[in-house]
């Protein structure tokens, strides 16, 4: 099934009117295409560079969580070979 627009162009004050049906995806440039770097806008650079920074930082933040829950259990079991006597 094909998604579609309908488009009503009223021409004045007529009840005529035309029915224009535009298939979905014949607009503007498809998704999935790569673009050409020269044919991105500034702001669509930025915006790429900025969601690449932000996946960085986000691996950075994850890696640091998953070290210091490991640092942690690595104390806690530690104490509790020291507490429990296993250095007799």
């Amino acid at each position: 099934m094909t998604r579609s627009i309908i488009v009503r162009e009223r021409e004045g004050s007529v009840m005529n009117s035309r029915i224009r049906i535009i298939k979905h995806g014949t607009l503007g440039k498809p998704n999935g295409c790569p673009v050409h770097h020269a044919e991105k806008t500034a702001q669509e650079r930025e915006r790429e560079t900025a969601s690449t920074v932000k996946g960085w930082v986000a691996d950075w933040e994850e890696r640091k969580r998953s070290l210091q829950m490991a640092t942690f259990a690595l104390l806690r079991g530690l104490d509790q070979e020291a507490l429990g006597g296993g250095w007799q």
